[in-house]
């Protein structure tokens, strides 16, 4: 006989409802020279119980094939053909019984944010997984490393939206599919990582001669947040002093601000607060 464990790679927790396959490898003949079976043929079917526990009925001595025919939904299929031979010990032992023990490993998404710009992991962006059909939905959170993963995924078709842009990036609204086939694989592998990237805000500031469209040093300019009215609310949340290039804010928040020229640069009047709005889409 053929006894098969089955256990869970990540917890160690016993597999059920495990089904394999149990093929002889080259004829089998007893010693009377009858043949009992034939190079490839399946001998048993076994699937596992509550306790991840199968066992074949007896079997002839000889070389076996045990090949997981169907994994549990939530695991990767048990590609390796574990081998198994059945062998006489001796008289004591009326059936010879060799135990397999095997291990299934969990069907795994693994998503993956990081800034664009610097190449950084994003941490405490939140992201949706839903099926395509059926009522499952999960928020997912990604950790320090910009990263989180979510296991046991059933078979079937899924997709991945950002739920909420973080502050100072330019909104996603991308939605990303995925699939688990009927191996329990996404795009062939049992952990699958899907790479997300977020463009971060950029508000380029000018300060410029009219007349020569030149840029101006020597400018104090800062930029405010505006309130319902438009007017400047609370203090500036950048400052600088104009140079021969423009001014380069990275990360800035969506919303309504005032850009205030406090000191103007020698031998021009002082310039009018100019109110701008940054969207979601980074414009």
């Amino acid at each position: 006989r053929i006894e098969v464990m089955k256990t869970d790679s990540m917890t160690g927790e016993v597999v059920p409802k495990a089904t394999y396959v149990v093929q002889a490898v080259g004829d089998i003949y007893t010693l009377d020279g009858t043949l009992r079976a034939s190079d490839g043929e399946v001998v048993a079917t076994i699937t596992t119980d509550e306790y991840g526990y199968a066992v074949t009925d007896e079997l002839y001595l000889g070389r076996y094939d045990v090949i997981e025919a169907i994994s549990p939904d939530g695991f990767a299929l048990d590609t390796k053909r574990h081998g198994v031979t059945l062998e006489y010990e001796d008289q004591t032992v009326p059936v010879v019984t060799h135990t397999l023990e095997v291990i299934d490993v969990p069907t795994t998404l693994r998503i993956a944010k990081i800034d664009s710009a610097t190449g950084e992991p994003m941490a405490d962006v939140s992201f949706l997984v839903a099926a395509d059909e059926g009522e499952f939905e999960e928020v997912l959170v990604t950790d320090d490393e910009g990263t989180v993963e979510i296991s046991y995924l059933p078979r079937g078709a899924y997709h991945v939206t950002e739920v909420e842009t973080p502050f100072g990036y330019v909104s996603n609204t991308q939605v990303y599919p995925f699939f688990i086939d009927d191996q329990g694989l996404i795009e062939g592998s049992t952990l699958y990582t899907l790479e997300i990237v977020n463009t971060p805000i950029q508000v380029e500031i000018s300060k410029r001669d009219i007349t020569t469209d030149e840029e101006l040093p020597g400018a104090k300019l800062a930029i405010y947040k505006a309130n319902d009215e438009g007017e400047k609310d609370g203090d500036a949340l950048y400052e600088w002093i104009s140079t021969d290039k423009p001014h380069l804010i990275e990360r800035m928040e969506c919303g309504d601000y005032i850009l205030h020229e406090d000191t103007a640069p020698l031998g021009y009047e002082l310039a009018q607060d100019i109110a701008f709005t940054v969207e979601e889409t980074g414009d």
